[in-house]
């Protein structure tokens, strides 16, 4: 019986520890992606434009390896997926523009439709969405924060 039982403690103890290791692992991996996000501003958005860059490069790189191009030439594709990239960005702006004066738009038609008191109501709020996320129009630069007052009282 004794013999059994450490047998039985020692497999509890391995079990521990692989759990214990594995919840390290899954912990470390979520921890770091959840870091990344939080000083990286917004990760989809981060992470598009990492991906379009990477993508630009192994379309390069594909490009030179496969066809067998010379330095000459490899400039030639790498000027294209240049001007390329710059052509994106412009559409995205183009398109993030579009997006703005639609929602523009619908907020004054939302606006036309409500009774004088709630047209204030709903214009309040929209300055509100306006400061806090960029709704509905152009985002307005940001104020530089007032300095911290020190908390504490001053000496007399």
């Amino acid at each position: 019986m004794n013999a059994f039982n450490w047998k039985v403690w020692l497999a509890a103890f391995v079990l521990f520890l692989a759990g214990m290791a594995a919840g390290s692992i899954l912990t470390v991996g979520i921890g770091t992606r959840l870091l990344r996000t939080a000083f990286n501003g917004n990760p989809q958005a981060n992470a598009n434009g990492l991906a379009q860059a990477e993508r630009l490069n192994r379309v390069q790189y594909l490009l030179v390896r496969e066809l067998d191009l010379d330095t000459v030439q490899a400039a030639q594709v790498q000027f294209q997926l240049d001007q390329m990239k710059a052509e994106l960005r412009r559409a995205r702006v183009a398109n993030a523009q579009q997006a703005q004066g639609i929602m523009r738009d619908t907020l004054v038609r939302i606006g036309a439709d409500l009774p004088p008191e709630k047209r204030e109501k709903l214009q309040s709020l929209t300055e509100k969405l306006r400061r806090r996320f960029g709704f509905g129009g152009e985002r307005p630069a940001r104020e530089k924060p007032e300095p911290r007052k020190d908390r504490r009282a001053a000496p007399p």
